[in-house]
């Protein structure tokens, strides 16, 4: 039998963290084994396994982040391309069994990205969140935009399997995109599955091995776009900020600094990261419930109530005390800043910023306030 040029279906997992060493599965036909790899860029070396198949990916910490081209290749040519997504981020794995929404696969911690594929047809990925009442649920997933064949479908069902909500499309593509805010605490199993694309004949839920997927999850600030979407480079540019679980506080606006971009630069990613609040506290002690929120610091007077010992003030302090701003903050991790006749003002951002601690377990932040 004479060899053939290889044929490359998709990777899995399909996506990889910087700095790390993964094992890959290529889905496809490779005779003879092992095969070489192309890749797109430097920074990510393909190591073939002595099963067919199989690779140690090895990513450098100075590897571009984002979608790369991967292609297969022997003496006799080379495979189409693929994706491969090298990430900022960690990567978690769905776990099967997870079909039935009664067994679901466990997040305990959002935000999540996750390698996921539907194996078999009919098959159904479940996946449990837990949200407080008031909390905005944001679930996106990749398929068509990573070439797998599957038209995706989210929905998010209660603990009793009644469906809350349910997307197919995200608007721009094929692929799903679920923002569902709950109206009382709970668990909730969010489902994913897909239908065959391009459409066949059958109308029933589809699976395989390249119907590989990538799931988002989040509860925290999420950017879905910016306006304008390009910036002058050398130039600075106010970039407004438009998405989800973003409060007024939060900061809509953002000073893009172009700068230091570099000639061939085309795209710049924009990245919202989960940092702990930061407070300047001028006097007092005491703790200010809430959850951790990300991409801000921020300079105010100490906001916090109780907790903690305090000293006698004088009639003077206590005056003052009267005057100034606090800070609001809710079990969600949205704040403002509030004069004590409940006005927003904008915050003050002078000195440098005390952190307050998230405590894991607990939607509770504390701030120990100088005297």
């Amino acid at each position: 039998m004479s060899a053939a040029a290889p044929t490359l279906d998709h990777l899995y997992p399909v996506a990889i963290q910087i700095g790390s060493t993964n094992t890959i599965t290529a889905i496809g036909k490779f005779d003879p084994w092992p095969a070489k790899v192309w890749v797109d860029a430097p920074g990510i070396v393909f190591n073939a396994e002595t099963n067919t198949g199989k690779f140690t990916v090895e990513v450098a910490t100075n590897a571009t982040v984002g979608p790369h081209l991967i292609r297969v290749f022997n003496e006799q040519g080379a495979s189409g391309p693929r994706f491969l997504i090298v990430t900022r981020e960690p990567q978690s794995s769905e776990q099967e069994p997870n079909d039935d929404f009664t067994k679901p696969q466990t997040m305990d911690h959002l935000p999540v990205s996750l390698n996921g594929r539907l194996e078999k047809s009919g098959d159904v990925d479940s996946f449990a969140v837990t949200l407080e009442a008031g909390q905005t649920l944001v679930a996106s997933l990749e398929a068509y935009t990573l070439a797998s064949p599957i038209d995706a479908v989210l929905r998010l069902v209660d603990s009793r399997g009644v469906q809350v909500t349910l997307n197919d499309d995200d608007g721009r593509t094929p692929d799903p995109l679920l923002v569902w805010t709950s109206k009382s605490a709970g668990t909730y199993i969010l489902q994913a599955f897909g239908f065959a694309y391009p459409a066949t004949s059958d109308v029933k839920f589809t699976g395989g091995n390249a119907c590989v997927y990538r799931l988002h999850l989040a509860r925290g600030p999420c950017l879905r776009y910016t306006l304008p979407l390009g910036v002058q480079r050398g130039a600075r540019t106010t970039l407004r900020l438009f998405g989800w679980n973003m409060s007024s506080s939060l900061g809509r606006e953002f000073e893009f600094d172009g700068a230091e971009l570099p000639a061939e630069t085309r795209e710049v990613a924009l990245v919202i990261r989960r940092r702990p609040v930061h407070f300047r506290c001028e006097e007092g002690r005491g703790a200010v419930a809430g959850g951790s929120i990300g991409f801000t610091r921020l300079s105010a007077g100490c906001a916090a109530q109780g907790g903690g010992r305090q000293r006698q003030r004088t009639d003077e302090e206590r005056r003052h005390r009267k005057r100034r701003p606090y800070v609001g903050m809710d079990r969600a991790g949205r704040w403002d800043i509030f004069r004590r006749d409940r006005q927003r003002v904008a915050p003050r951002r002078t000195g440098p910023p005390l952190p307050i601690e998230h405590q894991p377990g607990g939607a509770r932040l504390e701030s120990r306030c100088g005297e």
